[in-house]
C-alpha cells in the first residue's frame, strides 16, 4: 500500500520510504511509546492510548517522515503520516488537533479511521491542500469516524486529480473552507454546521440526507431530503431545492453566470419576515423566471424581494409558483416593483394552480393566476367578462342562471 512515496513492507510491518535512494522507516508505536501512556503491551501487540485532554500535532510538508509531531520543529511530515500514526495510537474522548502548515497534497483515497467520542479538528493557517490520485483512485473520502465530531478549519482545496470528494456521516463542521472547484457530496450528515464557506465557479456542492446550518457563505449548491437552516448566503448560479425542509433567512440569488438555474421543488419553506435579493442579472430584457417553487407549501414570505437595478421582463415572472399553497394567515408583505419594466406578458408574480390564501400587496406590476389558482380567496379575474363573481365557481354558477332562467 502507498502513500505517495511511503510504503508498508510486509515483513516487518513497518512503514517504509524512499529518501534520494535510501530506505528509511516511519516511526511505529512502538518506537513512540514516551509519547503518552501503554501504547504497547507486553507482546509487542498495539494498544490505544485513550486521549482525554487537548492535544496539538504539527504537520508540515517535507521528506523528513519519522517525527513525532509534538513541535513544529519535528513537524510531522505529511497529513498521511499524522493520520496513521495517531489514528493507531489513540482512542479520542478529549480533542485532537493537526496543526497544518501552508502548504499541503492530500491522496484521494479513504482517510484512516478514528474511534472515539471527543473532537478532531484539522487546524489550517489559510492552508492549501491539493488532492493527487492514489492507485488510479481520483474520488476522495471524508467518512463517519464514530461518534467523533470532524472539525476543518481555514483550509482551501485545490481539486488537482480529484474528481470528487465525498463526505459522509457524522458530525462536522467546516469553518472559513474554500472547496475551489470541487465537486462535493455531502450525503448523511447528521449535524453539520459549514460558516464562511465558497466554491469556485465551476465547484457544485451537493447536500443530500443531511442536518445542515449554512451562514455566510457564497457557494453554488444543491439540497435533497435535508433539514437546512440557513442566514446570510449567496448562491452563485445554482440553487436546487428539492424535497427539504429549509429555513431561508436573508438569501441572495446572484446571476452573474449565464448558466443560471434557481428552483425549489415538494419543499416546505420558512423566509422568517427577511429579504429575498436577486443581483447581477445578465441579459436585458429578462425572459426567464428568476426563481420558481413547485409542489411547495409556504409558510411565510420574504418581507421584501430585492430585484437590483432597473431591469426589463418580457414575457415571464420574477417569482413563480406552481401546486403551492400557504397557510390561512401569513405576513403582511408590499411589493414594489415599480423600478422595472413588465412588457410582452409579463408579471412579477405568476400562479400556476396555487391557493394564497390572503393577498399579498405589490405594486409596479402584476400577478398573474391561472383558473384554477386564489390569490385572497380570489381566483377569477372579472375585468374582462364584467361577470360579477368573484371565484370561478361564481362565475359558473351565474352564467348556468343566465341559460337556465
Amino acid at each position: 500500500m502507498l502513500y505517495r512515496n511511503l510504503r508498508i513492507d510486509e515483513s516487518d510491518g513497518r512503514i517504509k520510504y524512499d529518501d534520494n535512494g535510501t530506505e528509511k522507516s516511519v516511526a511505529t508505536l512502538t518506537d513512540l511509546i514516551g509519547l503518552g501512556g501503554n501504547a504497547v503491551n507486553t507482546e509487542g501487540l498495539v494498544l490505544k492510548v485513550l486521549l482525554q485532554d487537548e492535544r496539538t500535532y504539527y504537520v508540515r510538508q517535507s521528506s523528513n517522515f519519522g517525527n513525532s509531531g509534538e513541535t513544529e520543529a519535528d513537524a510531522f511530515a505529511a497529513i498521511e503520516e499524522a493520520l496513521i500514526v495517531l489514528s493507531n495510537k489513540y482512542e479520542i474522548s478529549g480533542h485532537l488537533i493537526f496543526d497544518l502548515g501552508d502548504t499541503h497534497t492530500l491522496n484521494c483515497w479513504y482517510l484512516p479511521a478514528f474511534t472515539g467520542s471527543g473532537q478532531i479538528t484539522f487546524k489550517g493557517n489559510n492552508t492549501t491542500i491539493t488532492f493527487v490520485a492514489y492507485q488510479g483512485s481520483t474520488e476522495a473520502y471524508f467518512t463517519n469516524w464514530s461518534a467523533l465530531t470532524l472539525n476543518l478549519e481555514g483550509i482551501n482545496f485545490v481539486k488537482g486529480d480529484c474528481t470528487k470528494l465525498i463526505v459522509e456521516g457524522g458530525k462536522m463542521s467546516f469553518d472559513n473552507v474554500d472547496f475551489g472547484e470541487l465537486d462535493v457530496d455531502f450525503d448523511n450528515c447528521r449535524s453539520t454546521s459549514l460558516n464562511q464557506i465558497t466554491n469556485g465557479n465551476n465547484g457544485r456542492l451537493r447536500f443530500y440526507r443531511s442536518n445542515l446550518n449554512v451562514d455566510f457563505s457564497q457557494i453554488a449548491a444543491e439540497y435533497y431530503y435535508c433539514q437546512v437552516s440557513t442566514i446570510n448566503c449567496t448562491y452563485k448560479g445554482i440553487f436546487i431545492v428539492e424535497a427539504c425542509n429549509i429555513i431561508l433567512r436573508n438569501p441572495r440569488l446572484n446571476n452573474r453566470w449565464w448558466t443560471v438555474t434557481s428552483k425549489i421543488v415538494n419543499t416546505t419553506i420558512e423566509f422568517k419576515s427577511t429579504w429575498l435579493t436577486f443581483e447581477n442579472l445578465g441579459g436585458d430584457p429578462q425572459t426567464k423566471t428568476l426563481l420558481s417553487f413547485q409542489n411547495c407549501n409556504l409558510k411565510d414570505f420574504p418581507s421584501n424581494i430585492d430585484v437590483q437595478g432597473n431591469r426589463t421582463f418580457w414575457d415571464t415572472s420574477i417569482l413563480k409558483y406552481v401546486n403551492c399553497q400557504t397557510p390561512e394567515e401569513f405576513n403582511n408583505v408590499n411589493y414594489n416593483f415599480s423600478a422595472h419594466t413588465f412588457s410582452g406578458g409579463a408579471s412579477a408574480i405568476r400562479l400556476v394552480n396555487t391557493a394564497f390564501l390572503k393577498n399579498i400587496n405589490i405594486s409596479g406590476a402584476t400577478i398573474e393566476r391561472d383558473p384554477f389558482s386564489i390569490l385572497g380567496g380570489i381566483n377569477y379575474d372579472n375585468s374582462t367578462t364584467g361577470i360579477p363573481a368573484n371565484t370561478l365557481q361564481e362565475a359558473i354558477d351565474y352564467l348556468f342562471t343566465l341559460i337556465n332562467p
